[in-house]
């Protein structure tokens, strides 16, 4: 099948429909050229799209679903957004009493058919969320379900300064993808996990309970008596 790359324009740029000529930095150039040659690899057949990025410039998620439409065919079977590719806002829901609002959510980006639009709900914004409250509202869109035709992943490393900056966390995610592709890829598995054993009073104490240990264990391995510190004991 076919699967369409789109690329937020300062990680790799070029012409829609040709593979990237300018990347990010010469680590970049590198790592995406081998991403594409892994796609191509696994029989994918790889085409390209160049957007401006979340909030700013002249691309808007409605902008990006067009491209990825014009780029795809009967045969296209998926899309990669690599970097920080404008992020569609969808919903109308309140679940916990918040006032009703939106959630990031690529689901835009697998429908091929549907009309998504921004009015005909009700939707009440908080200003300190300024990354979503946009006057504009062409980020924001009203639906709340969908029936995707599109694979879509995302790799998006923007604004986690905390880790370290964008471009370097993509760099590293990118070389650890092909490292695990062909098998040579090694990993830090950590030792001891800690269970904080003092949910008697939270609903559903049991479920959360549950579901910390499948975590813990899924991450240390079986539990030995050693590998998990519980507090109190």
């Amino acid at each position: 099948g076919e699967i369409v790359l789109v690329f937020a324009n300062d990680i790799a740029t070029g012409t829609d429909g040709s593979a990237p000529t300018t990347f990010g930095s010469t680590t970049l150039n590198t790592q995406i050229n081998q991403l594409i040659a892994d796609l191509q690899g696994d029989k994918w057949t790889v085409d390209y799209a160049y957007v401006t990025k979340h909030m700013t410039g002249s691309d808007t998620p409605s902008t990006v679903r067009t491209k990825i439409l014009a780029r795809s065919g009967s045969n296209t079977k998926a899309v990669y957004l690599i970097g920080n590719v404008p992020i569609p806002m969808i919903g109308d829901v309140n679940p916990d009493g918040h006032a009703n609002r939106v959630y990031s959510s690529d689901m835009m980006y697998s429908d091929m058919n549907e009309t998504w639009s921004n009015t005909g709900c009700t939707l009440t914004w908080s200003p300190q969320w300024a990354q979503i409250d946009n006057p504009s509202s062409t980020y924001k869109f009203c639906k709340t379900s969908a029936t995707p035709e599109l694979q879509v992943g995302r790799i998006d490393m923007f604004d986690m300064p905390g880790y370290g900056d964008e471009k370097t966390l993509l760099e590293g995610y990118l070389s650890r993808m092909h490292e695990t592709k062909i098998a040579t890829a090694t990993y830090l598995i950590p030792e001891n996990a800690y269970f904080e054993n003092d949910l008697d009073t939270w609903p559903n104490t049991y479920k959360v309970n549950r579901d910390m240990w499948n975590d813990i264990t899924s991450v240390v391995g079986p539990f030995t008596g050693s590998n998990v510190t519980i507090e109190p004991a």
